[in-house]
């Protein structure tokens, strides 16, 4: 999932950045849930919702004796930071606590923490970056046990060159575990009032649902959802381009009665709309504990996206100016111990029981024989689309700086009404 400029500047001096900087804090220091950090064999740090706890101490089981360190992680973007954080980390030797720095105070400089994640979950909106700024190493294919299982898409999706762009002939940068998309949830009893049900993005342009929509507050994906409505690709270089396009934006802004990046679903619960888009992995968690809520893939496709496991790059020793960076240390875990973790989040069991027991499905669920699998996995479309469906819907892709500056300025305009 991809976070909007609302959402970055969250990250700053307020009480959700405080509390990211002091969860930063407890991580480099090696507090975990699970093992003990530091003198755990493989140290894997993962979002909180995205792995049941019975998957992580079967894992640990199967192990004989050796130790995980699983540290759960709040949110993506504070995983995010704290690989940043990690690696400045790495580099500086030295360290002042990020809690200091969210205070606006000096405080202490100390010796850096050792502990560093061998694995860590990054969303795939972070790749690009991470790729670019050297904050993650590529992966060996050999070291994948599972790969050439993987569905073709996902494997596209972690295939980049060095600038973090997608590329056929990229190197791997990381293991998709868990995937989601963008998704329609609607008020059952309204709809039934209304005599008809949301099937697929036109609905939004609808008369009844006049002032009924919460949105995300996503260029991204409300200009995309908007664009493959028209026809055309979430991932469209070009927006400017694009006839009706901005005809389309100002009368979804119309519809629209209010706008959110994490709590588009409230006004839904509060029956001030009938209907939200937003991101299947919390719209599950809303389906699984209230039965007043439908939901429904669009069935002209949607935007995809991912939680991919990653390794943290290790610090780079300079020899000369003109030599290449190489790694300063090897990595503190075993690479076959490493690859274990790889092998058994894409195992058959593994992927059924994590896609049952989390809000996001296992990538290895897609290509399959779906008449094999349990009722509450096959028979669930808001988790595991029809593959018709999939098929027409896609990542969201990195963009030029051009195009990023055109979404930009149609949300804008978008937002103060200037296309109506």
């Amino acid at each position: 999932m991809c976070p909007t400029s609302s959402e970055r500047s969250d990250l700053q001096m307020n009480r959700r950045s405080l509390l990211i900087a002091l969860g930063s804090l407890l991580v480099a220091q090696g507090v975990s849930g699970c093992g003990s950090s530091g003198s755990a064999a493989l140290n894997i740090e993962f979002l909180d919702s995205s792995l049941p706890t019975s998957l992580l101490k079967e894992f640990q089981r199967s192990l004989s004796g050796q130790t995980v360190d699983f540290v759960p992680v709040e949110t993506l973007a504070a995983l995010y930071e704290h690989l940043v954080n990690s690696q400045e980390v790495k580099q500086n030797k030295s360290w002042i606590s990020p809690l200091w720095e969210g205070l606006g105070l000096e405080g202490p400089s100390v010796e850096a923490p050792v502990h560093s994640a061998d694995w860590l979950t990054l969303g795939d909106y972070w790749l690009a970056a991470s790729i670019q700024n050297k904050l993650i190493e590529p992966l060996d294919e050999e070291a994948l046990p599972g790969w050439n299982d993987l569905p073709e898409t996902w494997q596209q999706l972690v295939r980049r060159n060095a600038q973090g762009e997608l590329s056929d002939q990229g190197k791997i940068w990381g293991a998709p575990y868990r995937w989601g998309s963008l998704a329609i949830a609607y008020q059952i009893e309204a709809f039934e009032e209304l005599g008809w049900t949301p099937t697929d993005w036109d609905d939004l342009w609808r008369d009844d649902l006049a002032r009924q929509i919460s949105l995300l507050d996503n260029p991204r994906a409300v200009i995309g959802l908007t664009l493959k409505r028209l026809g055309q690709t979430f991932n469209e270089e070009n927006p400017d381009a694009v006839a009706d396009l901005t005809q389309a934006l100002g009368d979804l802004q119309a519809q629209v009665k209010t706008y959110s990046s994490d709590a588009y679903l409230q006004p839904l619960l509060l029956e001030d709309t009938w209907l939200a888009v937003g991101w299947s992995s919390d719209i599950l968690a809303l389906l699984r504990r209230d039965p007043r809520y439908g939901a429904v893939i669009p069935a002209s496709g949607t935007a995809l996206f991912a939680d991919v496991w990653v390794r943290p790059a290790m610090p780079m020793a300079q020899s000369s100016e003109d030599s290449e960076n190489t790694p300063a240390t090897e990595p503190a875990s075993d690479s076959i111990l490493s690859s274990k973790w790889i092998e058994f989040c894409w195992q058959s069991d593994t992927a059924q029981r994590l896609s049952i027991q989390s809000y996001g499905a296992s990538p290895m669920l897609v290509s399959g024989d779906r008449s094999k699998l349990p009722d509450t996995l096959r028979l669930n479309s808001v988790l595991l689309p029809e593959q018709e469906t999939l098929d027409k819907s896609e990542f969201l892709a990195p963009l030029s700086e051009t195009a990023i500056a055109q979404y930009q300025k149609l949300w804008k305009s978008m937002r103060l009404g200037e296309f109506g």
